[in-house]
């Protein structure tokens, strides 16, 4: 199940930088009176933020992305190449998508926490906290985390300070021969091997985690608990829908019969917009949480597509029986659940069925979730034989 959602995070990511070429800013200027102007900039090369800012800023471009000036907020990035220049004041959260490059300047100031999600980060500024995703990760001479640092990475190279906690889970490690104290407290590694750590690097304790390679064993163990999630998640919805709403079984038959095309087309559209709509309306702060909420029914929405397309297949299927009960209702959508899944770990082929299941399980969903009109008659009373 995780691993499915990460597929679907990282999917929703591609839609938005492949499909997005525009920033959201705006400026302020000092008068007498306070005014506001807004600004809406299309840029598919570089966004470049404008030197004062005092609200939330939300930026997307296909090209580099330059954050500088005060923000008096939370800002969110997403480029090619995310540079953070010097003298950028952020009173508030940073995050950062960059498919590059992200680069903290020096003296550059992210005075909460600091989200990244990139392959190489280089680290020449100041954040309170840092949780990062990266291949190779640097926090330079200048670099300063004034709490915590957390990270997952390939290889990791300090030089900074980080005043309290570091938690690394990295493959190669690479410390200064002579750092002085670095680590404020506690130094908390996990590799491949123990490395060498100098005398004073850290002021608390030195504890070290070896990265255990996996056997046969243990993996064919993994993959037999993420079927078993997998699995008894799609048995619990299909339970219930089969309790609560048999209804809208006949309508997710229907639409996978009749309009596979239409619910093809509406799930690659959700798909993509809807998490565009919901960072939307997130650039209004006192919208936030229905921002929150809606991708919270995005990613609940997707969790379902399997049992969904699983019963739109499986009701077809036992209407050919001659005895049609629910309890074999259920057990074909079971069955087709199973084979979807074991479809998905097919070399090559595999690859495109999670895409599959989500475009028509989607848009299935969603087809029948609003459709208020019943079913033709001729529909209706051919999916009510039992």
């Amino acid at each position: 199940m995780l691993k499915t959602r990460v597929k679907v995070l990282l999917l929703s990511i591609c839609f938005l930088l492949v499909f997005s070429t525009f920033c959201f800013a705006t400026n302020e200027t000092n008068t007498t009176e306070s005014t506001e102007n807004s600004q809406t900039t299309e840029n598919t090369e570089e966004t470049t933020m404008p030197e004062i800012l005092t609200y939330d800023r939300f930026l997307i471009s296909t090209g580099d992305v330059v954050v500088n000036g005060l923000i008096d907020g939370n800002v969110i990035a997403i480029g090619k190449n995310v540079k953070v220049e010097a003298a950028t004041e952020i009173n508030g959260d940073l995050a950062v998508i960059a498919t590059e490059s992200l680069t903290v300047e020096e003296s550059a100031r992210v005075y909460s926490n600091l989200f990244a999600f990139s392959p190489n980060f280089t680290m020449n500024g100041m954040a309170s906290n840092v949780y990062t995703i990266a291949t190779q990760f640097t926090l330079g001479e200048t670099g300063f985390i004034y709490r915590d640092l957390r990270i997952l990475c390939d290889y990791i190279n300090i030089n900074g300070i980080i005043n309290r906690d570091a938690h690394i889970f990295a493959t190669n490690i690479t410390l200064p021969q002579d750092p002085g104290n670095l680590i404020g407290r506690d130094f908390n590694y996990t590799s491949n091997e123990e490395i060498q750590i100098p005398e004073g690097f850290a002021n608390g304790e030195i504890n070290f985690s070896q990265i255990n390679e996996a056997t046969t064993g243990q993996i064919i163990l993994n993959y037999l608990y993420d079927f078993g999630l997998v699995i008894a998640y799609a048995i619990i919805v299909i339970l219930l829908t089969v309790w609560l709403a048999p209804k809208f079984i006949e309508k997710t038959t229907y639409m996978m019969t009749k309009k596979p095309l239409i619910s093809a087309g509406v799930g690659i559209l959700a798909i993509i917009l809807t998490p565009i709509i919901a960072l939307l309306i997130a650039l209004i702060s006192i919208f936030v949480y229905i921002s929150f909420g809606i991708l919270a029914v995005y990613a609940l929405a997707l969790s379902i597509t399997l049992p969904i397309l699983s019963m739109a297949i499986a009701e077809p299927l036992s209407n050919k029986l001659k005895n049609k009960t629910k309890v074999k209702f259920v057990l074909i959508a079971i069955g087709v659940a199973i084979v979807l899944y074991l479809l998905q770990l097919i070399p090559f082929v595999g690859s495109y069925i999670p895409l599959f299941i989500y475009v028509f399980g989607l848009g299935i969903f969603v087809m029948a979730l609003f459709r208020r009109k019943e079913l033709p008659k001729e529909e209706a009373s051919e999916e009510s034989k039992k």
